[in-house]
């Protein structure tokens, strides 16, 4: 899967915690097969 998103005055330090976005899915189930996970915007 391929998501695109423009983050243009959201980009963070990597090292900060505080940074990190979440996406997931609305059903529960698919949280074990990747479809919650967290990333980090960066330049």
């Amino acid at each position: 899967m391929r998501v695109i998103g423009r983050f243009d005055d959201y980009v963070g330090d990597p090292n900060e915690i505080t940074t990190a976005y979440m996406m997931h899915c609305h059903i529960l189930e698919h949280e074990d097969h990747a479809m919650m996970t967290q990333f980090i915007v960066v330049e």
